[in-house]
């Protein structure tokens, strides 16, 4: 466990710096820690609530993929011109407009301490996000087409709107709770709209090109000068104004459910407001001001702004100002995460008996079992504090029920219909006690589902 960042992450005080997060990037990995990584989120792979700090590793996969694909853009970039073709252009469309974002998006997958979501529900979330994302804000712009004849608009509000809705729709789920998953979530969303926006320039631009028979040599160019711009300043436009409202909505959410409360919150408007400011600032040009100020004035500052170092100055300073206000958001988030950890520490402590699983879908996952608050085990998610996928095998909707009385252990099958058993192949009777003796094992259906009970 990470025990220096976890103290700095839970004091009040400004302590935690992105020295503290970035510090494993360049450190050598055991193949057990690669292999823990890649897993994560998947079948027995999620952490329990009380394990969830100490299993999270800090990140570093990122930096691999994003050095991986910046190389492999490059080559495939020489290889465009040394063997043009319209498949190699089609790759030097997608492959560029997709490294940054998604090495973005692999940096807050590693930050889910959570670690309830997989790497392939991350990136199904991205494709599935940017398509949604960008579906809506074209039907914005269809059903309020007034929006489009305000310059700095046009772009800012449909599509900060849109992404904030997806994420919301997103969220409404009962396991995205922590603000972490917010963050991951709403990134996703925002890279998967940020890459398919850049594919969608550089298509333009190769068909501009065919349209009008210029070299390949110059559409390579034009294709070339487009995806790197918008691949290097990807890193402060769209995944990261999404994350910042999805940080602060999975935040406000918590255990609860998605309500209009969430958006009267006060970290909401916040994180919002500030994600529509930095892309209309990002987006904006003097040339919008033409009409309404002196045409002198405005000739004067639309060629100043079209300075190169004038345009990177704007853009790396409101990068700088995105990623103060998200790690804002991720600090809060992570201390989140160190309640969560003392709230569960605090629960062991006064708990009268653990339950852990020792095979199936809930191996090395623990309960702890306190006087009043009995453990039910079960499919049904409104019943049960113990629960299983609702496809696992011999698993009943309520299958049987622990409980702590007058210094016992007691344990009750539910009615269910592959029953319950102790070890030594006792089946238990229907909505009837038994007494569960230290060290006991008992499992549910089958010993694929088992089960180890110690007294504390």
């Amino acid at each position: 466990m990470n025990t220096t960042f976890f103290q700095k992450a839970s004091e009040n005080k400004r302590s935690i710096s992105w020295g503290d997060i970035f510090s494993d990037v360049w450190k050598k990995h055991r193949k057990d820690q690669r292999t823990a990584l890649l897993t994560k989120g998947m079948g027995s792979h999620i952490p329990a609530p009380n394990r969830m700090l100490s299993d999270w590793q800090k990140p570093w996969l990122f930096a691999r993929i994003l050095i991986a694909g910046l190389i492999l853009s490059v080559l495939i970039g020489i290889s465009c011109v040394i063997f043009p073709g319209y498949g190699m252009l089609l790759m030097l469309c997608l492959l560029p407009a997709f490294v940054v974002p998604l090495s973005v998006m692999l940096f807050y997958w590693e930050m889910n301490i959570p670690g309830n979501i997989s790497i392939y529900e991350a990136l199904l979330l991205t494709l599935l996000g940017g398509c949604l994302s960008l579906t809506v804000t074209g039907i914005m712009r269809t059903v309020f087409p007034g929006i489009s004849e305000i310059a700095f608009l046009a772009g800012p509000l449909p599509e900060e709107l849109a992404k904030c809705l997806i994420v919301t729709i997103f969220l409404c789920r009962k396991k995205y709770n922590y603000g972490l998953q917010g963050i991951l979530i709403g990134g996703a969303v925002g890279v998967g709209f940020s890459a398919m926006e850049s594919a969608g320039y550089a298509l333009q631009i190769f068909d501009i090109g065919i349209q009008n028979a210029m070299g390949t040599n110059i559409i390579i160019r034009s294709m070339a000068d487009i995806l790197v711009r918008r691949g290097v300043l990807a890193i402060g436009g769209h995944v990261v104004w999404a994350a910042l409202y999805g940080g602060a909505l999975a935040l406000i959410k918590g255990k609860g459910k998605m309500s209009p409360k969430c958006f009267a919150n006060s970290l909401f408007w916040l994180t919002f407001s500030a994600a529509f400011l930095l892309h209309t600032a990002w987006n904006f040009s003097a040339s919008y001001l033409a009409g309404k100020l002196p045409d002198s004035l405005v000739a004067s500052l639309v060629k100043f702004e079209a300075g190169t170092v004038t345009q990177w100055v704007k853009y790396i300073v409101l990068i700088i100002l995105a990623w103060l206000l998200l790690f804002y958001i991720m600090k809060k988030s992570i201390r989140q995460m160190v309640s969560v950890d003392e709230m569960y520490h605090n629960a062991a402590n006064s708990a009268e008996a653990v339950i852990q699983g020792v095979s199936g879908l809930l191996n090395g996952k623990t309960y702890m079992l306190t006087a009043g608050t009995p453990l039910i085990f079960g499919r049904r998610t409104e019943k049960c504090n113990v629960l299983f996928k609702n496809e696992t095998k011999g698993i009943s909707s309520l299958h049987c029920e622990i409980k702590w009385y007058n210094g016992k252990v007691l344990i009750k099958d539910l009615g269910s219909t592959y029953g319950t058993w102790l070890n030594e192949g006792t089946r238990l009777e229907p909505n009837k006690y038994y007494e569960l003796p230290d060290q006991g094992v008992f499992y549910l259906g089958s010993k694929e589902n088992m089960f180890f009970m110690g007294m504390k």
